[in-house]
């Protein structure tokens, strides 16, 4: 899969109020069409605003989505944190970050049908060359 055909999956699968984690009380989308993400360095990248506790949200800019979609790609496939933590190593610490980004992008590949669960910390891209 290529990361064009990935974004157009992910566009036309995550939308605002969708559930990304049905064991979660929280991790829905509650911004995306039009959404731009302005914290950290994301300088109003579009993306989305997930809801991951009460209070509590995260931006997850399409940016992210690319470059750990295809560093995932170039290593055998499979995300997981060490993928994410090669573009973005504080973004998933508390005390500059937030954990759950790791998990949210994992969330958002599987909904999107760009990743399959290989268990809850590991995600394989799917191969759209092999048959499912």
């Amino acid at each position: 899969m290529t990361w064009n055909e990935a974004r157009n999956l992910i566009e036309n699968s995550i939308v605002e109020e969708i559930k990304l984690d049905y064991n979660s009380q929280y991790r829905k989308v509650v911004r995306a069409q039009g959404f731009l993400c302005n914290r950290y360095d994301y300088n109003g990248s579009p993306g989305y605003k997930v809801q991951i506790g009460k209070r509590s949200f995260i931006e997850i800019p399409f940016t992210m989505l690319q470059n750990v979609f295809e560093e995932a790609v170039s290593a055998d496939g499979v995300y997981n944190k060490n993928i994410f933590r090669i573009h973005y190593p504080t973004r998933a610490e508390r005390k500059v970050g937030h954990p759950c980004h790791v998990h949210v992008v994992g969330k958002i590949f599987e909904k999107a049908g760009v990743a399959l669960p290989i268990d809850s910390k590991n995600y394989r891209i799917v191969d759209k060359k092999k048959p499912r």
